[in-house]
């Protein structure tokens, strides 16, 4: 399944409209950008928790509290609006820079708090919770390597906390993408799909990068197109689509 993300240059329903028409699988929903009801005839759809200002591993608990809320109101949102989610992609918060690396086992207890009521809230609606993992930054972030997801995951034990593999992240770290997969296995349940030269978090369509993405030629797991514009969709769908039709 190939779908792709809201945050290209349209208005929401537009950007349906568009990825309709281009014969995409499913939609996965920026809800930042939730500003009009949503309009969606896809029968699967992933939403994309809000990323603005929101800290799930904060050591502040007012900012960690407030994160919280914000991304249970929005599961309450996609629930009411019946636009068939599946999966809630959320990003897992970071430690301050100019903190020492001591603070970190804190900030892995506030992420752990934060997750297990997500994780709560997920089940009653059916909505599997999809950690995603950073992006190289100035920042100490939490979950970087599959072995970080492994970890929380047999903490907090629940059938509805899954990983999301963002590949063009993975990359800024220069971690070996097959093997991520390979690790992550039966948890995996969705893939972000963008390029990269490994120096930044840059979003460019695939093949303008150095990302080999002929790890994910068959893959049958739902994958989805981080691009900034719909001409950048365009292209990166084309490539795609060449890769898997071509031989081994």
């Amino acid at each position: 399944m190939i779908g792709a993300s809201t945050m290209i240059d349209l208005p929401l329903n537009k950007s349906l409209e568009g990825f309709k028409r281009l014969g995409l699988d499913f939609a996965e929903i920026r809800s930042d950008l939730i500003e009009e009801e949503i309009k969606s005839e896809f029968e699967f759809t992933v939403v994309h928790s809000p990323i603005f200002d929101i800290n799930l591993a904060s050591l502040n608990d007012f900012i960690r509290e407030a994160s919280l809320k914000t991304l249970k109101k929005t599961l309450d949102l996609v629930y009411k609006q019946d636009i068939e989610a599946k999966v809630f992609v959320v990003h897992c918060g970071y430690l301050t820079h100019d903190l020492k690396e001591n603070y970190l086992k804190r900030a892995r207890v506030s992420l752990k708090e934060s997750l297990q009521d997500l994780v709560v809230k997920g089940e009653d609606y059916g909505i599997l919770i999809g950690i995603e993992n950073s992006q190289k930054k100035r920042d100490r972030v939490l979950i970087k390597y599959p072995e970080d997801y492994i970890k929380i995951k047999e903490e907090i034990n629940s059938d509805f906390l899954k990983y999301v593999f963002d590949l063009g992240h993975a990359n800024t770290w220069g971690i070996d993408l097959k093997r991520a997969i390979d690790i992550l296995g039966k948890d995996l349940v969705l893939l972000h799909l963008h390029d990269n030269f490994g120096d930044a978090d840059s979003h460019l369509p695939l093949g303008k990068g150095n990302i080999e993405f002929n790890i994910i030629k068959n893959e049958k797991r739902p994958m989805t197109l981080e691009m900034k514009s719909f001409e950048d969709l365009k292209i990166s769908l084309r490539y795609l689509n060449l890769l898997r039709n071509t031989s081994p």
